[in-house]
């Protein structure tokens, strides 16, 4: 079925965070809120979520290479300090996340001598910075350039998208047959319905479904007559009890 201009603009439309989280796995809507702030390069958000890259890499270590996740942390990490230093945030602030780059790196960090080197390295540089204003101005008007921010950007959006690649494919969207087997004998409809409360959002999420045509054609079937048999006998003994 083709779709009308105005349905694939209806499709295209933002939907409100309501109606995405009863349709998007938590999971899933934090992988993609984290894109957004690569994307659009909201820096001030990159030291949280480097942490949550952390935390994800210590358990499980082997969904990117080595060399890939040290250099995705530390550019986060690395480009946030560098934001501070920019905007003139207090030394004491830089130097306290300075530190936690330098004495609270993952397991495998610590013993990665290339990594090590590029941390003090940065760590030095960061340190001129506070002595000497003259080269934080020359360093970020001809070192840390437009073109070279760009560059380094691409990179950490390529890094971090192979990052939430890998993350989704550890953690799928599960099917309904596995949902219900995962869900065992345990009851939890009462407390989803509650969180229907509000009808609008669930009208909002279909209504934008249906706008995207994925719903199929009725299939042409002739269903046994059982149910309706068993309801008009049901009928007709209660009329004859009458």
């Amino acid at each position: 079925m083709a779709l009308q201009k105005t349905d694939l603009d209806s499709a295209k439309a933002a939907l409100p965070l309501a109606s995405l989280h009863l349709l998007v796995p938590p999971v899933q809507l934090l992988a993609a809120s984290m894109w957004q702030i690569v994307k659009k390069k909201d820096i001030q958000s990159y030291w949280k979520v480097s942490d949550f890259v952390s935390f994800v890499m210590e358990s499980v270590p082997e969904l990117l290479l080595f060399k890939h996740w040290t250099q995705l942390i530390l550019g986060l990490r690395a480009q946030f300090i560098l934001e501070l230093c920019e905007k003139g945030e207090g030394e004491k602030l830089i130097q306290s996340h300075l530190e936690k780059i330098k004495t609270q790196p993952s397991t495998q960090l610590r013993e990665a001598s290339d990594e090590k080197k590029v941390v003090s390295d940065f760590a030095e540089l960061i340190h001129t910075f506070l002595v000497e204003s003259q080269d934080k101005q020359t360093f970020f008007q001809e070192v840390w350039s437009e073109e070279s921010r760009a560059l380094f950007n691409s990179d950490l959006q390529m890094l971090f998208w192979e990052f939430l690649c890998r993350f989704n494919q550890l953690l799928p969207t599960p099917e309904l047959d596995q949902t219900i087997s995962w869900l065992g004998e345990s009851c939890v409809f009462e407390d989803f319905v509650q969180s229907l409360s509000e009808p609008t959002h669930m009208k909002d999420l279909l209504q934008h479904h249906k706008h995207l045509g994925h719903l199929a054609q009725h299939e042409l079937f002739t269903p046994e007559k059982n149910l309706t048999n068993a309801l008009n006998a049901d009928a007709a003994s209660l009329s004859d009890n009458l």
